[in-house]
């Protein structure tokens, strides 16, 4: 048990009866599980500008689904990314940031929680629309709905404004506190160097070049090499 002093147990009592704990508040993936779900947010976004957009790779990492931050820029060659030069597919994916209101038990009030939606780039269009309808969407309320049977391929989502006359701004609050130190790379998308690439998911073998370089990959003895020396290993 950590060790207190009088006066750091009584400063811990008040922080905590002013409501200054400070405990962080995660956050959380958005979504909705079958059809017909319903969801009351606010997207954390004032300008398109925001948008938080990755290229991606959809990988396997310590037996789990997770998507890694490609290392390839839009004129680089294939050579910059291992799981590009692998034949790893590649998406475009927005991350979402947003908060959702949920209804507490007893229905006196509304909980915030911060979540962050990972959607096809395509969704852009679609944030770009609500953006023309209603201006700065982060001074609005909006609802989502899923139409789709769980695990439906063809499932599709419905973002509606939310009358303020009932989604009032005094119950339905603008807080995105969560978010100023939350970044989605390294969260969300996995952020690893070329290096940790290979070692770790593609289970190849890098040299100790310097992280500028492109390090170079062992090739198993009984591989010949087609013309020079390869960067990857399976």
């Amino acid at each position: 048990m950590a060790y207190l002093t009088r006066d750091q147990y009584l400063q811990q009592l008040a922080e905590r009866s002013n409501g200054k704990s400070q405990q962080r508040q995660y956050v959380s993936y958005f979504g909705l599980k079958d059809d017909g779900d319903e969801a009351v947010v606010r997207f954390a976004y004032s300008d398109p500008s925001q948008f938080d957009v990755y290229t991606v790779h959809p990988v396997t990492v310590d037996g789990k689904f997770r998507k890694v931050n490609c290392l390839r820029g839009f004129h680089d060659p294939v050579e910059k990314c291992p799981l590009c030069e692998a034949g790893e597919p590649v998406q475009n994916k927005i991350y979402i940031k947003l908060i959702k209101y949920e209804r507490a038990e007893d229905g006196s009030t509304i909980n915030i929680v911060p979540c962050v939606w990972e959607r096809p780039a395509s969704y852009i269009t679609i944030l770009n629309n609500l953006f023309s309808e209603y201006g700065d969407i982060s001074d609005c309320v909006f609802k989502i709905r899923r139409s789709g049977e769980r695990g439906s391929l063809q499932t599709t989502y419905s973002i509606m404004f939310a009358n303020p006359s009932v989604y009032n701004s005094q119950l339905y609050k603008k807080d995105f506190s969560a978010f100023e130190d939350y970044n989605v790379l390294g969260t969300a998308v996995l952020d690893k160097s070329y290096k940790e690439i290979v070692t770790e998911i593609l289970g190849g073998e890098c040299d100790d070049t310097d992280e500028d370089e492109q390090p170079l990959v062992s090739v198993p003895k009984d591989e010949t090499p087609s013309s020079g020396p390869k960067r990857i290993t399976y």
